[in-house]
């Protein structure tokens, strides 16, 4: 599609989004009378014409119900979390039994950089998009001060070229090559909140991914047979009774087992073997 900046192009666009009727289901605020052309939806959206009568519900059953409306049969606020599962499991493609809805996205962020930060020696800094939402950034700064590093030292922004607006991925994946001996972490938004820039996660993820053939294709495997695992809760490998891996990727395992436990040790992770074989 070769896009015009015309009225007369942004109208035609508007008469063909399938989505267009939904605007009706906004309130917007006004300005000389006139509905305000909004702009600011990643810093708050609009508010909803149902949300009232919703909030107003539950206000009622606070009113008539105080304490008990964790468990009243009106208003179930313990079990609010589990109406979420379902249409969350199609945006996030995952399935049921993988999502819970819990805190706020900082707190949600900080949990990830406990599980997932683990500088080792020259290997601690973080390279993120430059210009992040602001909570994000202040979670990435507690999170390298809390183990000692000076954040202008261990974080990397990577930015727009000059004159330009959104990143390049060519940028973000030379930034990560270029960094790769000393990166512990990267860490990306779906998309920026600023620009509205959707990255491409897929190649991010991938970068730092330099597989031969042979492991490309034992990953893979590994991947198909943990994902399709009928038992649920799904068991570590040293827990479980059968097993899943065809015969002839079985000592291949082995020996990414071996080889990845002598890097442990010599990382002093012994934390980690500790976890996954006691």
């Amino acid at each position: 599609m070769i896009y015009h900046d015309t009225l007369e192009f942004a109208n035609d666009l508007d008469a063909q989004d399938e989505l267009k009727n939904f605007r009706n289901e906004f309130l917007f605020p006004q300005h000389d009378g006139k509905d305000a052309i909004y702009l600011c939806g990643n810093s708050l959206g609009l508010q909803p014409k149902s949300v009232q009568q919703y909030v107003q519900a539950q206000l009622s059953n606070w009113q008539e119900h105080g304490v008990e409306g964790w468990f009243h049969p009106e208003a179930k606020w313990l079990e609010y979390h589990l109406q979420l599962k379902e249409p969350l499991s199609k945006i996030l493609g995952a399935k049921t039994e993988e999502i819970t809805v819990m805190n706020s996205l900082t707190v949600n962020l900080h949990l990830l950089l406990v599980s997932f930060y683990k500088p080792i020696n020259n290997k601690y800094k973080i390279l993120m998009e430059g210009g992040a939402f602001p909570s994000d950034q202040y979670a990435i700064e507690s999170q390298v001060k809390f183990h000692g590093f000076d954040p202008k030292d261990a974080i990397i922004e990577v930015f727009p070229r000059e004159g330009e607006y959104t990143l390049r991925t060519e940028d973000i994946l030379s930034a990560i090559e270029n960094n790769a001996d000393e990166l512990a972490l990267v860490m990306f938004s779906g998309l920026n909140y600023y620009t509205g820039q959707v990255f491409d996660m897929k190649a991010i993820a991938g970068q730092h991914l330099c597989l031969c053939p042979q492991c490309t294709k034992l990953l893979h495997h590994a991947f198909v047979k943990r994902t399709a695992c009928p038992r649920d809760p799904k068991p570590q490998c040293k827990d479980c009774p059968t097993h899943c891996y065809a015969k002839v990727y079985r000592e291949q395992i082995r020996e990414v087992m071996r080889f990845s436990g002598m890097r442990l040790l010599l990382r002093g992770r012994i934390d980690y073997l500790f976890h996954l074989f006691f």
